[in-house]
């Protein structure tokens, strides 16, 4: 659908295509027979015909963005009359969190001019943790540690604090 707005045209032959692509697509997905009616399909996987989908979102891009007054249903939507939201600015254009690594103190031990970040994750059923030694800057050690598979997200977390207390203590 990248670009319907522009290329979309409800003809009979465009929307025979569209349709044919959805079907295809829609037959590897469901796992259907070649007999089975495009409409059948879009109701079993749950998913609205492909034609209707581009129709929507080009009626949308005229209303919103080239303010063009469309006739739906026998209503006619005026398009000063819409109220649509604030354009938003894509996350990597907002505002930008300035970090301190001498002020933060999330998951840092300092001791004797030595920072330990460490870190713990479960991903795909593997728990792990890992633990990064940092002097002046610049990381002297890392230290990735397996946990067992029935390790908690919090065993991963709270397992580097335990090694890094118990080698301070030494």
């Amino acid at each position: 659908m990248y670009g319907s707005e522009i290329w979309y045209r409800d003809t009979a032959l465009i929307n025979r295509k569209v349709l044919s692509l959805q079907l295809n697509a829609l037959k590897n997905i469901t796992k259907r027979y070649k007999t089975v009616s495009t409409s059948a399909i879009q109701v079993v996987a749950g998913i609205p015909p492909l034609d209707l989908t581009l129709k929507f979102h080009q009626e949308k891009f005229k209303l919103t963005k080239l303010k063009i007054d469309i006739l739906i249903n026998d209503e006619l939507l005026i398009a000063n009359s819409i109220n649509a939201p604030p354009p938003w600015d894509p996350p990597w254009l907002g505002r930008k969190i300035s970090w301190n690594i001498e002020q933060s103190n999330v998951n840092m031990i300092n001791e004797s001019n030595y920072n330990f970040y460490t870190d713990g994750s479960k991903i795909e059923g593997k728990t792990g943790s890992g633990i990064v030694l940092f002097r002046g800057g610049e990381d002297i050690k890392t230290l990735s540690i397996r946990l067992n598979y029935d390790s908690s997200v919090f065993m991963a977390e709270a397992y580097p604090l335990s090694v890094l207390s118990w080698r301070l203590r030494d």
